[in-house]
């Protein structure tokens, strides 16, 4: 096959800044690059630094791929690549690309203090009715209940990093038997988030697993199902049985 101009330019940059494929969540894959040969390569990439995607840098970064710095430290590197999958996530759902940016960067300065979490559950009762919104389903092996909350409430209740969703194991005032879904999220979407708390939940409780690499794990399954192929009925059809089965693909991936 005879290679186009595009294609041999593309392959060109590629090589010069040590392109390495690390990892994927879902259609995305992560890789890391030299940062330096990067924004020395051409006219308008002197702004990349630490981790973007193609919506930041069109004519370098193709889609699905996200870039990140070599020399990243690793602890690091997951925060980076979460703020950069929640940017695409919010991009997708129609978000202008710069609201989607400064959004994630409030979403990573809460994920950064919410890697503190020890991971113990600790309380049966429920929260204040205000928080509550209304009941959206049930995962019936664990009788969980999933409740759509006011997440404005939550944050300025109990000052915290709330966002998206929330259960027990992360949240000491989350109660063991809830997991927490901020009211507004696109109904669609519902289901994913679920999918994420409750694996995060059951790799915490049941493999004693830090917050950190549950959360990274549940990333992985919440992207491998994204876009269309979780619903509500798999969610409450959800067994930690099968959330481990599904996490224990992603357990040793870095």
């Amino acid at each position: 096959m005879i290679k186009t101009y595009i294609q041999f330019i593309t392959e060109k940059k590629e090589q010069e800044v040590g392109k390495k494929l690390i990892d994927d969540y879902g259609v995305h894959k992560i890789f890391t690059v030299n940062g330096e040969k990067v924004r020395d390569l051409t006219k308008g990439d002197e702004e990349f630094g630490l981790c973007s995607s193609h919506p930041y840098f069109p004519n370098l970064i193709p889609k699905n791929e996200i870039w990140i710095e070599d020399d990243v430290k690793e602890d690091e590197k997951e925060m980076l690549i979460h703020s950069e999958l929640y940017k695409l996530k919010l991009i997708s759902n129609g978000e202008d690309k710069w609201d989607a940016y400064h959004k994630a960067e409030k979403q990573e300065k809460k994920l950064r203090e919410r890697s503190k979490s020890k991971g113990a559950h600790k309380t049966d009762e429920k929260a204040d009715d205000k928080i509550y919104v209304k009941e959206w389903g049930k995962i019936k092996s664990e009788d969980l209940t999933v409740w759509l909350v006011d997440a404005e409430k939550v944050r300025n209740k109990y000052k915290t990093d709330f966002l998206e969703g929330g259960n027990g194991w992360v949240y000491k005032w989350v109660p063991n038997n809830e997991i927490w879904i901020e009211n507004g999220l696109k109904e669609k979407e519902i289901p994913f988030i679920i999918l994420h708390e409750f694996v995060e939940k059951t790799f915490m409780k049941e493999d004693k697993m830090k917050y950190d690499d549950a959360h990274c794990i549940a990333a992985k399954v919440e992207w491998s199902k994204r876009p269309n192929s979780f619903n509500k009925n798999d969610a409450e059809e959800l067994t930690e049985k099968k959330a481990l089965s599904i996490g224990n693909k992603y357990k040793n991936i870095k």
